[in-house]
């Protein structure tokens, strides 16, 4: 468990929406971290196949106060 106060994001291949129940979510931070060293972003945030693509959509949740959250490293 941790406690955030930072936007969460999901990455969905492009066209396509996270489904009601998606559990696995990453910080702006990490995302924006790994964006700007080049990491492939199926491959460094451990996306099923079926989520790999060429391009993504990102989706944001932000918490509206402090919040815990259930992290677990891929």
């Amino acid at each position: 468990m941790e406690v955030i106060n930072e936007p969460l994001v999901k990455i969905v291949p492009q066209g396509t929406k996270p489904s009601d129940y998606s559990a696995f979510w990453t910080t702006e931070t990490e995302l924006n971290k790994a964006i700007v060293e080049g990491k492939n972003l199926s491959k460094h945030f451990g996306l099923p196949i079926a989520s790999e693509s060429q391009q993504y959509d990102v989706y944001k949740i932000t918490p509206k106060a402090p919040t815990e959250v259930f992290v677990s490293h891929v």
